[in-house]
């Protein structure tokens, strides 16, 4: 397109006003001037006054450009990021600026934006409930909103962190980016991976972060899995050095039992009366008494 189509095109469209459109017409004629040889030949000069003209249209061209592709085209990812990092209230309205969001800009905001700001932060272990707990939310958020491919790539990157990140970053996913929900979006033998690692990791590493965000596995874990499961949570509400992880880890055990279906969710019982057994067994009373007021609460009657 010549610069004079291109004005057209633009007014035509909407995206140019009719006095912007009519203004830059005008003004097309000054880039001549840049010419030596048509500038001697027309005995012009280009000066200060035409700049600032030609920088004031420029200013007014962007404007209407930048409005034209926010109807058209939605919010970009790096404008939803910003807008909730610098107003927390935003999260308020999420849903309806991301219904304002193209599929390719919630894909980058899964897959790249919001990685990116909260891994270049801080430390991984100090962000859960930081200043940074917005990313948390806002990728959640998008993640419900994203078409099926979009949910597929992110649960794949997953899977890629896992296998190639090191460990500060594979706890970051592991916390802040995963929840069970993914896991209908990888292949089985995948998705045994992952379950495989968050056990490991709930007994080795556990924190209130990570078992927060496995809440919902019940639904999605074999019958041989949830004896692991559980017992991760029990190992900690029986130890006694762990008191900032018994109020969640309880918490978990009847996320998982209320999940699980009916049958499987006897293992649940089982394993707990397993644990008060042997607590006792160890005369280790106080502890057996956790155990026990975590059962009890699963069947109240």
């Amino acid at each position: 397109m010549s610069l004079e189509e291109a004005i057209a095109a633009c007014k035509n469209e909407g995206i140019l006003t009719d006095k912007t459109a009519e203004l830059s017409t005008v003004i097309r004629r000054y880039r001549n001037l840049i010419h030596p040889g048509r500038s001697l030949r027309l005995s012009e000069r280009a000066d200060v006054h035409g700049a600032n003209v030609c920088k004031s249209l420029v200013l007014i061209i962007s404007e209407e450009v930048a409005k034209a592709k926010r109807r058209s085209y939605g919010y970009t990812a790096e404008q939803i990021a910003s807008k909730v990092e610098r107003d927390p209230s935003v999260i308020s309205i999420l849903s309806d600026l991301l219904k304002k969001t193209g599929e390719r800009e919630i894909e980058r905001l899964l897959l790249e934006v919001l990685p990116e700001r909260y891994l270049g932060s801080h430390e991984a272990d100090e962000l859960f409930s930081g200043p940074t707990d917005w990313i948390r939310k806002v990728f959640h958020a998008a993640f419900e909103k994203a078409e099926q491919t979009t949910k597929e790539r992110v649960a794949k990157r997953f899977i890629t962190v896992l296998h190639e990140a090191d460990g500060s970053v594979v706890r970051a996913y592991e916390e802040v980016f995963f929840r069970p929900g993914q896991l209908e979006f990888l292949s089985l033998d995948d998705a045994k991976v992952v379950k495989q690692h968050a056990v490991s990791q709930m007994k080795e590493q556990p924190t209130t972060a990570l078992f927060s965000a496995f809440k919902g596995i019940g639904r999605l874990i074999q019958d041989d899995e949830v004896e692991s499961f559980v017992d991760a949570a029990f190992r900690h509400i029986a130890d006694p050095t762990k008191k900032y992880l018994h109020r969640v880890c309880a918490e978990f055990v009847e996320d998982v039992f209320m999940t699980l279906p009916a049958g499987p969710d006897k293992k649940v019982l089982e394993r707990g009366e397993r644990w008060k057994k042997l607590l006792l067994e160890r005369n280790r009373s106080d502890d057996a008494g956790r155990i026990s007021a975590v059962i009890d609460d699963l069947v109240p009657f």
